[in-house]
């Protein structure tokens, strides 16, 4: 018989395997509102092809997303590849991803600059004041010019990393904000229109749902890791039972 903890991972690797199919059927009925809703506005649209057709690195990046969610359970791995989509499908200069520690704080997680390899302590800085609003109140932020912008000319760090395009939304699980994706550009405004924010909102929905599966398998790992340590250095035998005594 196996080990309680062990038995918890099996589960949540077979349930996360039979929930694959409707998972997926789903988020291709959110795609589809989500065009509906876009398809008059969005410039990136075929027309030649039909109004309901998208640029096909737009569904590629959605692609990506839901494939994270079904294929692989490691944070890190996911947290690259929500920012690198995130980067190519927004055309930004500079990505962002950060989650929530305990005291409900910001944390950077993982980051990108198309025109650098490595990044150093300066590049991290961002509007935090924009960054913070998304992850209090949940509601996404964008702007085509902040340095024109009414809500965002007067502040500190817009006007000192003179940021122009801005969007940042909440990474939301079950109306749960876990933390928030933010991109940026300095050099160019209007490179980002309104109608990208739809597709934006439905990439940082999907990266949510990979990031929270792959912490709760975290913990599980870290639990079963735990328990076999409990278990070594104890010097009396110990059997693990489940609740049929199996």
């Amino acid at each position: 018989n196996l080990p309680l903890e062990e038995k918890n991972l099996s589960l949540f690797s077979s349930i996360k395997k039979e929930k694959k199919s409707s998972a997926e059927e789903d988020i291709l009925g959110e795609l589809e509102k989500i065009i509906g809703e876009v398809q008059t506005a969005r410039p990136r649209l075929k027309k030649e092809e039909g109004e309901s057709k998208l640029k096909s690195q737009d569904l590629q990046a959605i692609l990506d997303i839901t494939q994270a969610v079904n294929s692989t359970l490691v944070l890190d791995d996911i947290l690259q590849i929500v920012m690198k989509r995130a980067i190519e499908l927004l055309k930004a200069e500079r990505g962002f991803l950060m989650l929530l520690d305990e005291e409900g704080k910001l944390q950077f997680k993982t980051a990108h600059n198309i025109a650098k390899e490595s990044l150093t302590q300066e590049d991290f800085k961002i509007s935090m004041s924009i960054a913070n609003q998304v992850a209090q109140m949940g509601q996404s932020v964008f702007t085509s010019d902040a340095l024109q912008d009414g809500r965002f000319a007067n502040q500190k760090s817009i006007v000192e990393l003179n940021l122009r395009s801005i969007m940042c939304v909440p990474l939301k699980s079950k109306e749960k904000i876990i933390g928030i994706v933010y991109v940026d550009n300095s050099t160019q405004a209007n490179v980002f229109v309104q109608s990208d924010l739809h597709l934006f909102e439905l990439f940082a929905s999907q990266a949510a749902i990979a990031i929270e599966n792959a912490q709760l398998y975290q913990s599980l790992l870290e639990l079963k890791i735990y328990n076999e340590n409990v278990v070594n250095r104890t010097p009396i035998g110990i059997i693990v039972v489940d609740q049929n005594f199996n």
